[in-house]
């Protein structure tokens, strides 16, 4: 089912990037976007464009879907 809620949405994308060791600030930068920007997503208290979760995901390693919807996350194991 897919999630509406941007705080929800927001709380997904900061357990990534706290999962690889990443900042507020590498994640933003990483996929084109300012600091202030990134951190309001990762809130929840702003919308965000298409193609900004695009960027984000992919530097977080993760698909859309496991952002959007409320599916159990699967991380592959790191050797």
């Amino acid at each position: 089912m897919l999630i509406f809620d941007f705080r929800d949405i927001g709380n997904k994308l900061y357990a990534n990037r706290k999962r690889l060791g990443m900042t507020q600030a590498e994640v933003a930068e990483a996929a084109g976007l300012a600091d202030r920007p990134y951190a309001d997503i990762e809130r929840g208290t702003v919308n965000m464009r298409i193609e900004n979760l695009l960027r984000i995901c992919t530097v977080l390693h993760v698909t859309p879907d496991s952002v959007l919807t409320d599916q159990p996350e699967e991380h592959p194991m790191v050797e």
